[in-house]
């Protein structure tokens, strides 16, 4: 049992966890356990979206003081409300920025993020232009979603592990020759296993762009499955980070 991980319904391609062709969880064609074995793919349809009233009220613990005052008035204001992980981020400390709307401010819309208190104001309509804008780029030329050979990151949760258990032993002086070398092939095949994982996805993005074409208007499903975060730079850039770790931004050579 796994997760298919194809573009279309033929394709060879499953995340799941097994013994081959490497060990652990991986990403990798669908290798039978006997000659002649098959496998049956099952569309699982998404779950309706589900309809919710919200009341909002904003008062005071001194209701004299709010009871008809302007300034706690809700007219005007505009609300998201939104579902899964926040997709705009801090780019100085990556921690989710949050939307903030003020009709009684000249810049209404502000950006903030709570964790170093970075904030920028920006117009909803300029910010989808401009996310569209490096959207379009990216369709027009996909290879920009190739990482250069030798960026690949290690971001292997299981390798950092292993290695902080080899630099453990090494300062306890507690450790066999065999037991650091079984550590050591354990971390390399990790760190292989991560490499291997980024480059199938930057495959899989760069065949989406590929796909998309030229673009006239945002494409919400293209951006889904290419895109994983937005952030916001102290200078007001907008960088879009890609499912593989690859940054784009409005400062990038075209």
């Amino acid at each position: 049992i796994g997760f298919f991980w194809g573009e279309a319904s033929d394709d060879d391609v499953m995340w799941h966890s097994g013994t081959e062709p490497s060990s652990g969880n991986q990403i990798s064609e669908i290798t039978p356990k006997t000659p002649g074995s098959f496998y049956i793919l099952i569309k699982i349809e998404p779950l309706q979206p589900k309809e919710y009233t919200v009341t909002l009220t904003k008062t005071s613990a001194d209701v004299s003081i709010t009871q008809g005052n302007s300034a706690y008035s809700l007219a005007g204001a505009t609300y998201n409300v939104y579902e899964g992980k926040a997709v705009t981020h801090c780019h100085h400390c990556g921690k989710p920025m949050v939307r903030r709307v003020d009709s009684r401010s000249e810049k209404p819309v502000t950006w903030k993020c709570s964790a170093c208190g970075y904030f920028l104001p920006l117009p909803d309509e300029d910010f989808k232009r401009r996310v569209f804008l490096l959207q379009q780029r990216l369709a027009d030329k996909p290879l920009l979603a190739e990482k250069e050979e030798g960026e690949i990151p290690v971001a292997s949760m299981e390798a950092r592990r292993l290695t902080n258990e080899i630099y453990r032993r090494l300062d306890s002086g507690n450790f066999s020759e065999d037991e650091l070398v079984t550590l050591a092939l354990q971390c390399a095949a990790e760190n292989y296993q991560a490499i291997a994982s980024t480059q199938h996805i930057t495959e899989r993005i760069t065949a989406a762009l590929l796909h998309a074409g030229p673009l006239s208007a945002f494409d919400r499903t293209l951006f889904e499955r290419t895109v994983s975060e937005i952030h916001l730079t102290r200078k007001g850039e907008i960088i879009l980070k890609l499912q593989n770790g690859v940054f784009i931004g409005e400062g990038d050579s075209p």
